[in-house]
């Protein structure tokens, strides 16, 4: 087995919604495996049993919600992307 790691540099931007800061996305450390020609992987299935703890019911709920208070923050006569 061989291994290769190298840190792959987070993108710097100018942010234009406060006054032009710049932001920087975090770094990432990246790791390249080489296995030998017998050996093979398979990745696991880490997530198989875990059962969701959202329902249907919550989520329609919630977007009610959201449906609900933006119908509330409308500016009358505004276009609908503007808000108060």
């Amino acid at each position: 087995m061989h291994v290769r790691t190298r840190i792959a540099l987070g993108k710097t931007r100018k942010n234009h919604n406060q006054s032009g800061a710049i932001i920087k996305e975090d770094d990432m450390k990246l790791a390249y495996v080489i296995l030998p020609k017998d050996q093979s992987f398979v990745f696991p299935k880490l997530f198989q049993d875990v059962k969701s703890d959202v329902d249907d019911k919550s989520i329609n709920e919630a977007q009610k919600d959201l449906k609900d208070f933006l119908e509330t923050s409308k500016a009358p006569g505004m276009p609908a992307w503007f808000r108060i």
